[in-house]
């Protein structure tokens, strides 16, 4: 089964059991594109912290609500290389390249 993933923000501290209320836009996406029904298991994401939470949807009227259930503790330690690889090119091309790679992180 698939686990749609959803960003929400909120000033108030979240937990587990509370209700969270969706965005109008994705009310929208949730009832009438992806059609999920209530009750479907759906994990959120705080847009600050980056906690993710698995919760169930549910309808109040047009308003739609995530119910918490828990939380997901993702371990973000993920190392890796990156080579950058270019041939020769001009210098105006090589600047932009450069700058780019930076904004990215290599």
């Amino acid at each position: 089964m698939r686990t749609y993933r959803f960003s929400f923000y909120s000033l108030s501290k979240v937990e587990i059991g509370s209700r969270v209320e969706l965005p109008q836009q994705e009310c929208h996406h949730v009832s009438n594109v992806l059609r999920l029904k209530e009750g479907a298991g759906v994990e959120l994401v705080h847009f600050e912290t980056g906690d993710i939470f698995q919760g169930t949807i549910g309808y109040e009227g047009e308003r739609i609500f995530v119910l918490l259930v828990s939380q997901i503790i993702e371990q973000n330690n993920k190392k890796f290389n990156i080579n950058l690889i270019l041939g020769l090119t001009k210098p105006k091309t090589i600047d932009f390249i450069v700058e780019k790679s930076v904004e990215i992180g290599i």
